[in-house]
This record gives structure tokens, sequence and C-alpha cells, in this order.
């Protein structure tokens, strides 16, 4: 197994530059892959993350038709850090559904909290009050440390 340095993640940094989805914190994510394997097959260390993040994302990437095996496993209760493993068919390189996976789970997220801020500003309206700025909202969503959009 070799981790990929700094510089590698500076590429993954370069890859998921789409305007939507990018890393911000270039060590918060890892990539190990095994020696002698071309890329369709690779485990990801992302560090300060849990299940919800880990259960979400695996399930977006499963979606995709090309992915043979997805999977995560938290290291240990007292450490926030997961190992997900992608897996691809063909030729296809495992970091293209982990960066799409990303992407759609942002998209869902997004979709999510403007349903709710709707639902919230019709509500507060409907009773003649102003509703509460997303800087006075408990309920503001926190995105993954190394996710931005």
């Amino acid at each position: 197994m070799r981790e990929v340095s700094p510089i590698g993640i500076t590429w993954l940094h370069e890859r998921f530059d789409s305007g939507t989805v990018v890393l911000v914190q270039l060590c918060r994510c890892t990539l190990v892959q095994a020696d002698g394997t071309d890329g369709n097959c690779v485990t990801f260390v992302l560090h300060d993350e849990d299940h919800t993040l880990g259960n979400s994302l695996r399930y977006m990437i499963m979606k995709n038709s090309e992915v043979e095996f997805c999977g995560y496993s938290i290291t240990h209760p007292s450490e926030s850090k997961i190992n997900f493993r992608i897996q691809t068919r063909g030729g296809l390189l495992a970091i293209e559904p982990f960066r799409r996976g990303l992407t759609e789970l942002v998209d869902v997220c997004q979709h999510v909290l403007s349903k709710f801020e709707e639902k919230v500003s019709r509500t507060f309206f409907s009773n003649g009050s102003s509703p509460p700025t997303s800087s006075g909202c408990p309920l503001q969503p926190q995105l993954p440390l190394f996710l931005a959009h």
C-alpha cells in the first residue's frame, strides 16, 4: 500500500474544482492505493468525519452501475476517521465515482436545504412574522470540513 503525498491531494483538488465541490483542507482526505493496482481500487481516508457522511456518500456512489464495490469503516470509535473504499469495473478510475458521489450529495443537500428554507419562509410569512436569518437559525446544516460550495 502506498499513501499519496499531499502533492497527489493537490491533484485531487484540481480534479474536483467543478464550481460546486472543491477540497478546502487538503490534508483532510488522503488517497491510499495498493501497489500494482491501476487506480480502479482505491481507499480514501476521510479525516474528521463519521457515519453521517460515510453512509450517505456510500449510497450515492453505489447508484453508479460502474462501481463494483463501495464500503467504508470507522477505524476506531475514539477516532473520527473513515476508510472509504471504492472498486470500479473496466477502466474507470475510482476517483471519478468518488467525485461524482460528492457532487451529487452536495446537490441533494442543497435541494433539501432550499425546500426547508422555503417551507420555513412560507410558515413565517403566513403568520405575519418575519423568518429568522440563516445566521440565527440553529438548524443551519454544516457541510463536511473538506467540502465547500
